[in-house]
């Protein structure tokens, strides 16, 4: 009996035994296999993401417009495109750019004590600077309050010969690294963490990544015994949450720095399954050994339990099958990830190239515009001489016949050129308009009429105007020269005949309109526009057709200024222009101008000048030009005026020292070297209360007119100007001055 319970149980514990060794290691197997897929999606994911930041980084510190920003020193400049960069990005918590030796530049969100400031001891500088590469720093504590625990991701900023010039660095707070590992599977009360090459932890989902500082890894026994490894599982007490884990240790390159992935699980869970099934496997062997007395009882036990345990080995191999089958799958979807992610990266690049062509463009516009501006005002001093000098030559009667012709020519032809510098302002904005809160849909009806004879019998003019437009605030005068040019450029495009569509709308211009036109802000806007059956233009011509003198007509048909003009009237209303147009099919332009929020309209009644009067008072004549200054003086001193004149601000202010009291009234040039004429009246005017003001130019400055509309109470004249304009208007502001206010 003996011999046959013994006969039982020896294959009965050695049926335990194997069973025991065969689901122990499978289970370790399945246990260290998912801290191992948990690690590599972890690696994977890390090392995709701080390339893409390296590489965001890279493009934004290599557009033009950022380096002409650092070669220019144009802070402000800078200082937007980073306001960009951190509103594109919500992980971006700051960024800047400092110099090439490390001192603070210029940085978004604005911080007034981080300014001058020299970081050359922080670790994204010494990383950078070592190779001049793109750079992920190590876990760091911002210098100003309230000083949170983050990482910057660093790129040189070069000029075109290859100079550095500056770094650009934007940082990410801790948070924003950690959020990126909470959803990885790590089995039971698992998590990822991350050691930066310093051994600081730089994201750990069971603490608070802003409470403290852990630089203790490093120096752990189990790091340690990771030792070269790139990959590593064992069992180690966490430092921080006091705890025996089963971790797999994984190292990933960055920017040349061994960073450290650890996926780990308290051990209790880990094994939990293992040590479940050990116990049911002891209970089992007791159990048969127990009713070794009955041998047919304990065979069949025996051979149930086989049979279980077979079943569980299955289920075991079942679901290790599935769970390489899922790291498979997850490896095809990291792939997939990463296509995206090019795609993407790729999609932004054209993005940001697109609006840097804008900008190219805006900025070509804008110089031009400025260099025209200040030929036009030049000019326009030139031709108050020749018209004036004109119009007085042609008041003297002994005059021969022959003499006044050829002087009547030239006075023709300063009227000429008068209209050329007017187009010339309307380009480069620096007109004066006089805006009203307007229906657009009225002035078009009032042009009706002109844009019928402007056409030929072969066109046909139709309007489509919306029922209830909004109201604009537009300079009407300035409305109609717009849409007459654009009928005009319609009816060209036509040489057989055709249709012009005018139309008016309400729209709605959003964030993602604004986005692809950078000189867009959202908002409601009233759109007007003009379309053509035409003959069309090409992407080339499209491009060019808003630049001065461009022009697509035959020599001597066309200057080039009329869409310059429209462009800059549009600009300078505080609207935008966009044109569509394909070679055959035509072309349309469109113009979106603001809606107005004014609830009344604003009514500016047109100034009315007085006949020329004479007068004996003194007058205060300040102007730089000695043509302009000549003429004014001769001007003004044939009407029986005295006349002091002064080159400048600082001879002016001499003069009125000595004749101060006597002077009635101050004629000055806006724009003059040195003091400018708006101070030089705010000087004179403190001094002496009673002295009344005529301000005169080819365009005003910011001191008489803001953004073209007149300020109120404002005596201005503008150039070119003739003797009987500036008699009749100064006249005009002296008898202002004798007016008694009213009750």
């Amino acid at each position: 009996m003996l011999l046959t319970v013994v006969l039982a149980v020896i294959p009965v514990f050695a049926l335990c035994l194997f069973a025991w060794s065969e689901s122990s290691e499978s289970l370790e197997i399945l246990i260290r296999s998912n801290n191992y897929a948990a690690a590599d999606s972890a690696a994977s994911d890390l090392e995709s993401k701080m390339s893409q930041r390296m590489i965001v980084a890279q493009t934004f510190a290599s557009l033009p417009a950022v380096v002409n920003d650092v070669m220019r020193n144009d802070k402000e400049a800078a200082r937007e495109r980073l306001r960009t960069l951190v509103s594109n990005d919500p992980r971006i918590n700051r960024a800047f750019i400092a110099d090439a030796k490390g001192t603070m530049w210029s940085d978004f969100p604005f911080a007034p004590e981080s300014q001058g400031v020299n970081f050359s001891g922080r670790d994204w500088y010494k990383g950078v600077s070592a190779s001049w590469q793109p750079y992920v720093s190590r876990v760091y504590r911002r210098h100003a309050a309230p000083a949170p625990l983050l990482i910057a991701v660093a790129a040189p900023v070069k000029s075109p010969a290859g100079d550095v010039i500056g770094i650009l660095v934007y940082q990410i707070l801790l948070e924003a690294l950690s959020d990126q590992f909470k959803d990885i599977n790590v089995g039971s009360n698992g998590f990822v963490m991350v050691l930066d090459y310093a051994g600081t932890v730089a994201a750990h989902p069971r603490i608070d990544p802003q409470s403290k500082m852990h630089e203790s890894f490093l120096s752990e026994d189990a790091v340690k015994r990771v030792g070269d490894s790139e990959r590593a599982t064992l069992e180690y007490r966490d430092p921080i949450l006091a705890e025996t884990m089963l971790a797999t240790f994984q190292k990933v390159s960055i920017a040349g720095h061994d960073w450290i992935i650890i996926a780990q699980q308290p051990v209790a869970h880990a094994y939990a399954p293992l040590h479940a099934l050990r116990w049911q496997i002891l209970i089992a062997g007791i159990l048969l050994a127990g009713c070794a007395g009955t041998l047919a009882v304990v065979l069949e036990h025996g051979r149930h339990r086989t049979r279980a345990l077979n079943r569980d080995l299955a289920t075991i191999n079942v679901r290790l099958r599935n769970e390489m089958a899922q790291r498979e799958q997850a490896q095809e979807a990291l792939q997939r990830s990463k296509e995206e992610l090019e795609r993407r990266v790729e999609e932004r690049t054209n993005q940001l190239r697109s609006k840097e062509e804008q900008l190219l463009q805006a900025q070509k516009m804008e110089a031009v515009g400025r260099l025209a501006g200040g030929v036009a005002h030049d000019f326009n001093n030139l031709l108050t001489a020749i018209m004036g000098f004109s119009e007085l030559s042609l008041t003297d009667k002994t005059l021969p016949g022959h003499v006044r012709q050829y002087i009547e020519q030239v006075k023709v032809a300063g009227t000429r050129a008068t209209d050329l510098t007017r187009q010339l302002l309307a380009f480069s904005r620096k007109q004066v308009l006089q805006p009203v809160t307007a229906d657009l849909n009225a002035i078009l009806r009032s042009t009706d009429k002109l844009l019928q004879r402007l056409i030929r019998e072969d066109i046909d003019l139709v309007f489509v105007l919306a029922g209830e437009l909004d109201p604009v605030y537009v300079d009407p005068g300035q409305m109609g020269l717009v849409l007459v040019n654009l009928v005009v450029n319609a009816r060209d495009a036509m040489p057989r005949g055709g249709k012009i569509v005018i139309e008016t709308a309400n729209c709605l211009l959003d964030a993602k309109y604004a986005a692809d036109h950078s000189e867009v802000t959202p908002g409601e806007y009233v759109m007007l526009a003009v379309s053509d059956t035409g003959t069309g233009m090409d992407k080339d011509t499209l491009s060019k057709i808003f630049e001065p003198f461009f022009t697509t007509k035959e020599v001597g048909k066309g200057t080039g200024l009329g869409l310059a003009m429209i462009h800059g009237i549009v600009k300078q209303s505080g609207g935008h222009i966009w044109a569509y147009s394909e070679p055959g099919k035509g072309s349309t332009f469109k113009v979106y101008l603001p809606r107005s929020l004014s609830e009344e309209p604003r009514q500016n009644a047109p100034e009315v000048l007085p006949a020329p009067m004479r007068g004996n008072e003194t007058i205060l004549l300040v102007e730089d030009e000695a043509l302009v200054r000549d003429f004014a003086t001769l001007a003004l001193t044939s009407q029986g005026y005295t006349v002091l004149a002064a080159s400048s601000a600082e001879m002016a202010l001499e003069l009125a020292h000595d004749y101060g009291p006597l002077v009635r009234l101050m004629v000055t040039d806006v724009v003059m070297p040195g003091m400018s004429g708006t101070e030089l009246a705010r000087k004179l005017t403190a001094r002496f209360p009673g002295l009344r003001v005529l301000f005169m130019s080819g365009y005003t400055e910011n001191a008489i007119v803001h953004h073209g509309v007149l300020a109120n109470g404002i005596n201005f004249l503008q150039k070119p100007l003739s003797a009987t304009a500036l008699c009749a208007k100064v006249r005009q502001v002296l008898d202002g001055a004798n007016e008694q206010p009213k009750e």
